[in-house]
C-alpha cells in the first residue's frame, strides 16, 4: 500500500513539475531556441511579441496567432493534466500488464483520477508557492 501511494506521488510530481516548467517559465521556448528549432514553433514570433506585451506566456501566444484545438488543448491546464497523466499511467500499466497480468488494466482509470487529483494539487500549490 505503502508502495503504491509513493509511485502516485512520485508520478504526480513529475506531473506536476512539467506544468509548472510548461505554464510559468520560459524554459520550453529558451531549450528551442538554443537549439535552433525556435523558427519551427513560432517562438520567434513569441519573442518579438514579449517586447510590445511583458505579461503574455508562449501557452498564450499559441492560442493568439493560432487558436486551433490543439493549442487550447495545451494551454489549459487542467486539460494538459489529464493527457499527460493519462499517457504516462496507459505507458506504465501496458508494462505491468505484460510483466504481471492482462487484468490489472482494471485499476486504469482510477490510477488516472488519482494521478491528476494529485498532480492539480502539487502544481497549484507550486504556483502558490512562488507567488
Amino acid at each position: 500500500m505503502f508502495d503504491l501511494l509513493i509511485f502516485y506521488m512520485l508520478l504526480s510530481s513529475v506531473v506536476a513539475v512539467l506544468l509548472f516548467v510548461w505554464f510559468k517559465t520560459d524554459a520550453f521556448t529558451e531549450y528551442l531556441s538554443l537549439f535552433g528549432l525556435g523558427r519551427f514553433l513560432l517562438v520567434n514570433d513569441w519573442i518579438e511579441a514579449v517586447k510590445d506585451d511583458p505579461g503574455l506566456s508562449y501557452p498564450a501566444y499559441l492560442i493568439y496567432c493560432n487558436p486551433n484545438f490543439f493549442n487550447r488543448l495545451i494551454s489549459c491546464s487542467n486539460c494538459l493534466v489529464f493527457y499527460i497523466s493519462a499517457g504516462l499511467n496507459f505507458s506504465i500499466f501496458i508494462v505491468l500488464s505484460l510483466l504481471l497480468s492482462p487484468f490489472i488494466l482494471i485499476l486504469y482509470p482510477v490510477s488516472v483520477l488519482v494521478t491528476v487529483y494529485f498532480s492539480l494539487s502539487l502544481y497549484y500549490l507550486l504556483v502558490r508557492l512562488v507567488k
